[in-house]
């Protein structure tokens, strides 16, 4: 981190074999090999990831269809990376902490991934602070009106 931003993330995921790396500006490669931004890709499948603390949003809209079928992977910087190489069009994480979201994060920025923080931010980390508690529920996106569609849900998720 510097200035309160990830500058350099590496998201290791041996039972996958992938190695996901990206740098703040130059950006991000699964395996040494460009990722190419989500919204240059055809999306053939509307999966949608949730965490397991998040999937409750589905019983504060009984009335509303969601938007996508549903992933649960189980570990949340894999969760908000698959939105980044096309495997899923969203990700909504009630609970994330910091080593959650540090590579997620860099990755999903440097692959111009809607995101939107639903709760704290952690764009203005003091240097020092003590984050040990600290949640940052998100909603990140392929593209900004994938984000818009699963809005409510993240909406539902503080309600």
């Amino acid at each position: 981190f510097e200035a309160g931003r990830p500058v350099l993330a590496v998201l290791d995921v041996p039972p996958l074999r992938q190695r996901i790396v990206a740098i703040r500006g130059q950006g991000a490669w699964r395996n040494g090999r460009p990722l190419s931004p989500p919204s240059h890709q055809i999306q053939a499948a509307e999966c949608a990831s949730l965490c397991s603390r998040s999937i409750g949003v589905l019983q504060k809209l009984p009335n509303q269809r969601f938007p996508g079928k549903i992933r649960l992977l189980g570990v949340a910087s894999l969760n908000l990376v698959s939105v980044a190489m096309g495997q899923t069009v969203s990700a909504l994480e009630a609970t994330p902490k910091i080593w959650d979201l540090a590579a997620a994060w860099l990755v999903l920025s440097e692959l111009d991934c809607p995101m939107r923080w639903l709760g704290r931010s952690p764009e203005a980390i003091a240097a020092g602070s003590d984050l040990s508690a600290a949640d940052f529920p998100v909603l990140v996106a392929d593209r900004p009106e994938t984000l818009s569609r699963f809005m409510p849900w993240a909406e539902a998720l503080n309600s």
